[in-house]
């Protein structure tokens, strides 16, 4: 039995709050976090990820096939942490800001959770559920 390293590293976010981050870098790994770290209810990607873990580490599989796999069962349970493989939320800002003509580096976003004091003054640009995750995009009014 061999651990592979995969090409990528996946970060994933795991625990009650999802305050714990792996970066999963081998495939042996992956399957130890799958069997006994994943808090997400098993979806059907959670079981073929199990399983092309399982081929690679017996040679059957391609250790690209055990990434696909993890990266699309952490799409599922929403653990993926990783900017450009998941469908993020500063993708979705700076889409909205540029096709509103506002164009300003990522630094310059600000991210407010739920639970804010001060009332948001600005303009709406967009306002979306992708994936149960409602968020709104806004400029300040001089934008």
């Amino acid at each position: 039995m061999q651990d592979l390293r995969v090409e990528k590293p996946v970060d994933v976010a795991l625990g009650r709050s999802r305050n714990t981050i792996y970066t999963v870098d081998r495939v042996a790994q992956a399957a130890d976090i799958l069997l006994n770290r994943w808090l997400a209810i098993a979806g059907k990607k959670h079981v073929a990820v199990r399983k092309a873990c399982l081929g690679v580490l017996e040679g059957l599989k391609e250790t690209r096939d055990a990434r696909k796999a993890f990266v699309e069962a952490a799409k599922e349970a929403d653990t993926l942490r990783a900017l450009g493989e998941r469908d993020d939320i500063i993708k979705h800002m700076h889409r909205s800001l540029v096709g509103h003509g506002i164009d300003r580096p990522v630094a310059g976003y600000v991210l407010a959770a739920e639970e804010i004091d001060t009332p948001v003054i600005g303009r709406l640009l967009q306002r979306a559920h992708p994936n149960r995750r409602h968020y709104a995009v806004c400029a300040r009014p001089m934008d």
